[in-house]
């Protein structure tokens, strides 16, 4: 197995400062680091900030 990105994401929604918790949620997942890198080493940033993104999205889906 190729080493890895392993990437947690914590959502917290509250208002009144804080004061009152609305939602919470978290999200992890990994990818090797073959899926963000080409043969030759160069990093698809856009791959990279899509998976980022859709996690991100997922943990804020789930405490909508």
């Amino acid at each position: 197995m190729p080493p890895q990105y392993s990437l947690s994401v914590t959502y917290v929604r509250s208002s009144n400062g804080g004061k009152s918790l609305l939602g919470k949620a978290l999200a992890n997942d990994a990818r090797g680091y073959n899926a963000f890198f080409d043969g030759t080493g160069v990093m698809d940033q856009d791959r990279f900030e899509t998976w980022v993104g859709e996690l991100v999205g997922r943990v804020m889906e789930s405490t909508a």
